[in-house]
């Protein structure tokens, strides 16, 4: 698995949808990816230049994140899973 960068854009809603909020407070989970079930991973909050470069490119290549960006004065987080 390489890392797979996601956001909590609640569709640009004014505040953060509530899966958010319980993956920051339980980092450590399960996913499954195709044929890999529980993989384990811990979820990382991307933050400054990190977030920035990876929401311009998701803005990028996916045009309606920029709008969700556009609906709302906070900073839509941007998240990693990153293998355990």
């Amino acid at each position: 698995m390489t890392a797979c960068a996601f956001f909590a854009t609640k569709g640009g809603a004014s505040a953060h949808p509530d899966w958010y909020r319980n993956l920051i407070a339980n980092p450590d989970i399960t996913i499954e990816i195709g044929k890999e079930q529980d993989l384990p991973v811990h979820v990382v909050e991307l933050e400054g230049d990190e977030r920035d470069v990876v929401w311009e490119r998701h803005k990028r290549d996916w045009p309606q994140f920029a709008e969700y960006g556009s609906r709302t004065d906070r900073t839509i987080p941007a998240l990693e899973l990153r293998r355990r």
